[in-house]
């Protein structure tokens, strides 16, 4: 059977759902998975994401190091979900190092990569970190790869 998708954005649509669901055979041999999510992030939203954390890897500090993308990337993502009440989890690594097992951000729903794009659009402003003009990261989705 071919992968059916259904975008519930109003009643007529979550109709057609039902109905096609209701069309399914029932095989206990052979049973289908209905999976119900949240939009996925967007590639849109991923090349933002690279972008400013480009921008604030080429400007800022931390812990009186200049640091990678994926450093930041990281950083407020553990930082967006200790201040939106995720609680991730740290615990002890192999050599007795703390590790924070973050969302990756590959996984995430669209809803929650944009409050991490706004987390790091605060952490700039709060930090004077200059971001390029909106239409510029327009660019980005070239270079970025996927």
């Amino acid at each position: 059977m071919e992968k059916q998708i259904f975008h519930l954005r109003d009643s007529n649509i979550r109709r057609n759902c039902i109905d096609f669901i209701q069309q399914l055979p029932a095989n206990p041999n052979s049973p289908l998975v209905v999976t119900i999510s949240e939009k996925t992030r967007s590639l849109e939203q991923n090349a933002k994401l690279h972008a400013l954390l480009t921008d604030v890897s080429r400007q800022a500090v931390f812990m009186g190091k200049k640091r990678s993308v994926e450093f930041w990337k990281g950083l407020f993502v553990s930082g967006w979900q200790i201040a939106t009440g995720q609680n991730p989890e740290i615990i002890p690594g192999l050599e007795g190092e703390f590790i924070n097992i973050r969302e990756s951000t590959a996984r995430m729903s669209a809803r929650k990569l944009s409050g991490v794009i706004e987390y790091v659009h605060a952490y700039c402003a709060m930090n004077d970190i200059k971001l390029r003009a909106g239409d510029e990261y327009a660019g980005d989705m070239e270079r970025i790869r996927f």
